[in-house]
């Protein structure tokens, strides 16, 4: 994250104490007596008229470093040297000669307006760097806001920056805090807004000062800034801090507009999730409980005159419908233990042809006629894995591959070899139509089905079986194969 640079001025001027002013008095006299040591050295080579220009040259470069005040009372002590000491008669104010009378004004007046200018261009540049590095700061300080990706990272980047550029120590508080409903003060600036406090308008006798923290006309904190008690500030540098400030405000309120899209996205997706979820489940339901209700009727009201094999065939219906429910339920406890967190995988050492097994008997009631090749490796690892767990994936995996074939013709392959970094790879794959070739992974979301609107399922199957493999700390990857239909890939830990 980038901070703000040190800094090479502070907002809160300290005022000038004693020691700074002997400081620009040691100067001004240590000036006055060099240039005065100077000329009259000079004045063994030049003549004394000649000697004014030494004077003025000092004076701009005092200037240069001076305030405006030591200047001036440069300039006229530079004139009362000169005229003294230089200009005939010596030593005596007095001027005889009309054309050193001239000479002494011109040298008087230039020296004062050179001074006076000097100085006037060094305040000058003093208020465009002042400037400069203002805008300098609050550039750095809104990229070093943008780049935070929440209000905590905000607040701190806030705190560091303020407390390095305004000079005092800055504490946040929001509306709806106990520390805001105690402060009187920030009461007030969450109702009025406003800076209040020390170097403002009101309330000018408080410690600190208050700053509204405002987005759009909507007041929603305040940045309380204690500065040193020496310290000094105009209208223009307290500006700059409502400046500093309003930068904040503006990272603040975009992370907490930010912070409440997302909790709406999560409400979005939730009730889409719900909605998903109560469609497919009702659909999923209903033809089931409808097979099962008219099955039994039959039974209760036609038991005696229904034949051995019209029996049988009821009862079967019963069951298998009661298997498809079951599946529902299965699957929507499956993916609540995924989403709470509480799947705890207890792995043991297991042959492939052992967990494979288990897998191919759940189907063989809905196998029908498709074909399907198993080929194993003969050097292919024993799995370190929850066997329930795989054997879960597996089922959903083939079920999902039987749904997809033709009854007639369809083919199914597994293939498990040894891969890379100590890990056994499992593929199945089909000859059905394929994966939405744009996205395939998308068949891993929940509730995800290529026909919505056929029965078969609430399209959690592959989601659970991608959530159950990575909990043991596998991958699942799902693809077309070149020669059609889709192919998807467990990677898992070997033995």
């Amino acid at each position: 994250m980038t901070l703000l640079k040190k800094k090479r001025y502070v907002v809160c001027v300290k005022s000038r104490g004693r020691q700074d002013l002997l400081k620009e008095a040691g100067w001004t006299l240590s000036v006055c007596l060099v240039t005065w040591g100077l000329a009259g050295w000079l004045n063994t080579f030049i003549d004394y008229r000649s000697i004014a220009i030494v004077f003025l040259m000092a004076v701009v470069v005092s200037g240069v470093f001076l305030q405006r005040s030591s200047v001036l009372l440069i300039a006229g002590a530079f004139c009362l040297l000169h005229n003294f000491f230089f200009i005939p008669p010596k030593y005596t104010l007095a001027i005889r000669d009309p054309q050193d009378v001239l000479t002494y004004v011109i040298f008087f007046v230039s020296a004062f307006s050179i001074g006076h200018l000097t100085s006037r261009l060094r305040e000058q540049k003093y208020v465009i760097q002042t400037r400069e590095d203002r805008a300098v700061q609050l550039f750095q300080l809104a990229g070093a806001v943008s780049e935070a990706g929440s209000v905590e990272q905000v607040l701190a980047v806030a705190n560091e920056a303020l407390e390095r550029v305004l000079g005092g120590e800055t504490e946040f508080v929001f509306g709806g805090e106990a520390s805001a409903e105690k402060d009187p003060i920030a009461r007030r600036v969450l109702r009025t807004g406003g800076p209040v406090g020390r170097f403002t308008k009101a309330l000018s006798m408080e410690p600190v000062t208050y700053f509204p923290l405002q987005s759009r006309k909507v007041i929603f904190g305040v940045a309380r800034v204690k500065f040193p008690l020496d310290a000094q500030m105009d209208g223009e540098r307290l500006q700059f801090a409502e400046a500093l400030v309003g930068q904040v405000a503006a990272g603040l309120e975009r992370e907490r507009l930010h912070e409440s899209r997302k909790k709406l996205e999560v409400l979005e997706q939730a009730d889409r999730l719900s909605k998903a979820l109560f469609d497919s489940i009702s659909h999923e339901l209903k033809t089931p409980l409808t097979t099962i209700r008219g099955a039994t009727s039959a039974l209760l009201s036609q038991a005696d005159r229904l034949s051995a094999e019209l029996l049988r065939d009821l009862l079967t219906q019963v069951g298998e419908q009661t298997d498809r429910i079951l599946s529902v339920v299965n699957n929507m406890l499956d993916m609540t233990r995924l989403e709470s967190g509480s799947l705890r995988p207890k792995t043991g050492l297991y042959d492939i042809a052992d967990l494979l097994g288990p897998s191919l008997k759940e189907i063989e009631t809905i196998q029908q006629s498709r074909v399907i090749h198993t080929r194993i490796a003969h050097d292919a690892k024993p799995l370190v894995c929850d066997a329930p767990l795989v054997v879960q994936a597996l089922t959903n995996i083939l079920t999902n591959s039987v749904a997809h074939t033709s009854a007639d013709g369809g083919l199914i392959e597994i293939r498990a070899a040894n891969g890379l970094d100590n890990k056994v790879l499992i593929e199945i794959q089909d000859n059905g139509p394929g994966l939405p070739p744009a996205n395939p992974q998308v068949v891993f979301e929940k509730f995800y089905r290529k026909n919505p609107e056929k029965s078969g399922g609430v399209g959690l199957g592959l989601s659970i079986a991608k959530g159950f493999v990575e909990a043991q700390g596998g991958k699942l990857f799902a693809a077309n194969h070149p020669d059609g239909g889709a192919l998807f890939t467990l990677e898992l830990p070997a033995g």
